[in-house]
């Protein structure tokens, strides 16, 4: 890996601050070609990660197949970032979880997915927040289903985990206490009460469930900022959930802040909804990212009846020092039954963008050369799809490569919305790539819904947007 040293760096594609903050880790890959998970959301199963890993620059991976990775020496923080790609079924919900010493929590990375009506694989993503880590600390994933019978997971490059040491201090985190009931029907702001860290200095003791963006060591020149939330519902919950990043002032999510729901079905104990997510990097406030306050979390449901969030958190953090670059579709698209049309581009809001707008097309982001010569770490490709408010069956979306031969899948994840119900119909999806992003490889976002008729993803909707990170 190359060293970068740290200070700022002009290039065409800007002005940057490398801080390094990533400093190696493993990516791993599923043992056998399928792992068989029993049914019942009681049931829990941890995957088996091959002794191959897929990327290991340290050697940290030793002692062929297992379930665990066992933090090194020096580690003081990870991020972890991953999917699983389930066999196709049409029925019941998965979830698939990080463990940190056998522990679940929405900080380490949750995901909890309605499988699509259509006969379509079903995919879990894992995205963590900044977790404090020491050695010898254990991470796995484990997974469960309700799907009626027994279910593989497949080994894909969709289904793997990604754990990268993590060096920075610039970030905040605040978590929930206790418990906090959620009325059916009404997005309600997470009362987080318990301050964990604040490298920001945007804690605000008179306001602790938010994050407070307005103050002015947030709105230095250049900064830039990732917002990561999670939380974890009480089981047996059904009907639609969704979360999202919010404004205290406005009251809803501005440009950039995307929102993510999906269907749940299941009356199973021990089956705990949980929703994970983040935003791409970008100025807070700012011109497309007004924020007058701080920055809450908010969640909603149609379960019926109120229905606990157990924990969750918030965090920001400081990433200014990451490339990156976010379309945005100003007109609407109307999607046909089964079709795949491309995320068009109509504007790029953000500055750092030339470079990722070099390739064959500009509904395609392009993966520039590193400005050093170097290489990229890995690379983030998130989607924020707003549809119309007809009640329907499945939308969802996903991502393509062109690697020379024409358009491919590649490993991601695909998120979806099902069933279509009384909800903001918005779905977030995200895709993390490994082997390493090689420059000139151009991404698209697709869409598909299976509902009879068309249908219209919305142009003017914030937060939509589709978005690549790189990082060092």
């Amino acid at each position: 890996m190359p060293v970068l040293i740290p200070g700022n760096l002009t290039t065409g594609l800007g002005t940057h601050t490398f801080a390094r903050k990533s400093q190696g880790g493993v990516t791993l890959a599923l043992d056998a070609a399928t792992q068989s998970i029993a049914d019942g959301s009681s049931t829990t199963e941890t995957l088996i990660w091959s002794a191959t890993p897929i990327w290991d620059p340290g050697s940290l991976w030793t002692g062929g197949a297992s379930d665990t990775f066992t933090i090194p020496a020096g580690w003081t923080h990870m991020k972890v970032m991953g999917q699983v790609f389930w066999a196709v079924d049409t029925d019941g919900s998965r979830r698939a979880r990080v463990l940190v010493n056998d522990v679940a929590d929405p900080l380490f990375g949750a995901h909890t997915a309605r499988v699509p009506v259509s006969s379509s694989e079903g995919r879990s993503s894992l995205i963590s927040g900044i977790v404090p880590v020491k050695e010898n600390d254990t991470v796995k994933v484990d997974v469960t289903h309700n799907g009626g019978g027994a279910l593989n997971v497949e080994q894909d490059l969709r289904t793997s985990i990604t754990i990268l040491k993590w060096n920075t201090t610039k970030y905040s985190h605040i978590k929930l206490g206790s418990t906090q009931a959620i009325p059916t029907g009404a997005a309600t702001k997470i009362n987080f009460d318990t301050l964990i860290y604040d490298g920001l200095g945007i804690f605000d003791t008179d306001n602790p469930e938010t994050l407070d963006m307005d103050r002015s060591n947030a709105k230095a020149a250049g900064r830039r900022y990732q917002c990561f939330g999670g939380v974890h519902f009480e089981t047996s919950i059904l009907g639609t959930l969704m979360a999202r990043f919010d404004s205290t002032t406005e009251g809803t999510p501005q440009t950039h802040h995307m929102r993510e729901e999906y269907e749940i079905e299941t009356t199973d104990s021990n089956f705990g909804a949980m929703l994970g997510m983040f935003t791409p990097a970008t100025a807070i406030p700012s011109e497309n990212a007004p924020n007058d306050g701080g920055i809450g979390f908010a969640v909603k449901h149609e379960h019926g009846s109120d229905r606990d969030v157990l924990n969750g958190y918030l965090q920001i953090e400081d990433a200014s020092d990451a490339f990156n670059s976010i379309l945005t579709v100003s007109s609407n698209q109307v999607v046909g039954t089964g079709s795949t049309v491309g995320y068009v581009q109509n504007e790029v809001p953000l500055t750092v963008s030339s470079g990722f707008q070099d390739g064959t097309t500009a509904s395609r982001l392009n993966i520039p050369v590193h400005p050093t010569g170097g290489t990229w770490l890995y690379a983030i490709l998130t989607a924020c799809m707003p549809w119309d408010t007809t009640a329907g069956n499945d939308r969802f979306s996903w991502i393509q490569v062109d690697e020379g031969a024409g358009l491919v899948d590649v490993h991601g994840t695909v998120s979806h919305i099902t069933r279509i119900g009384g909800l903001d119909r918005l779905h977030h999806a995200v895709y993390l790539f490994h082997p390493l992003p090689i420059a000139g490889e151009e991404y698209r976002a697709n869409l598909f819904q299976n509902q009879a008729g068309n249908r219209t993803m919305l142009g003017n909707t914030p937060p939509q947007h589709f978005s690549l990170e790189l990082f060092d």
